[in-house]
């Protein structure tokens, strides 16, 4: 039996194997940023017509994050105001209080890039929620907008002295497991 323990001990020691390890420490994982800057001029706009043409807003849209995402523009139908503002003698026997000139605006906006200009236009009038995708912008980027508005030639003296507000949402977002 001595001979046998002998032979495990030693059979145990022919077989061993060597091993060495590590430890990387310090490992982090950090979330990325993303981060919409806007600057913009916002315009009251008075006196329009049917086919009247102007600039509403503009300004400068800066992707102040670490990622890079999809540009958005939007007008959300809550914002959308319209009022009479009195009634003009063409227009006597209107009674609608909400007004008639936002159905018959609508939006488009020029993005700038250096020298090149896209214009994008929305594909209803303000009455249009679905927005407007602008492309990318990639993380630092920044770009140069104006949002544009045309009354529609369509429009009738129903439209007279009527007010419309609204706002205007830019929206950075990343696509959902897709680097841009």
């Amino acid at each position: 039996m001595t001979i046998a323990a002998v032979a495990v001990v030693a059979g145990v020691g022919s077989f061993a194997l060597w091993s060495d390890s590590e430890v990387a420490q310090g490992n982090q994982i950090v979330a990325g940023k993303l981060d919409l800057l806007l600057s913009k001029t916002q315009t009251s706009i008075n006196n329009v017509y049917p086919g009247a043409t102007g600039t509403v807003a503009s300004g400068t849209l800066k992707n102040n994050g670490s990622i890079n995402g999809n540009l958005t523009m939007k007008v959300p139908a809550s914002s959308i105001q319209g009022s009479e503002n009195g009634l003009a003698e063409p227009e006597q026997g209107d009674d609608a209080e909400n007004g008639e000139l936002c159905p018959f605006i609508q939006l488009s906006v020029k993005v700038t890039r250096g020298e090149d200009t896209t214009t994008y236009t929305t594909p209803n009038f303000l009455t249009n929620t679905d927005g407007i995708n602008l492309d990318k912008l990639v993380a630092g980027e920044t770009i140069g907008y104006e949002v544009m508005y045309e009354v529609s030639k369509d429009a009738q003296n129903n439209i007279m002295t009527d007010k419309c507000r609204f706002d205007i949402d830019f929206m950075l977002s990343q696509v959902a497991g897709t680097e841009l």
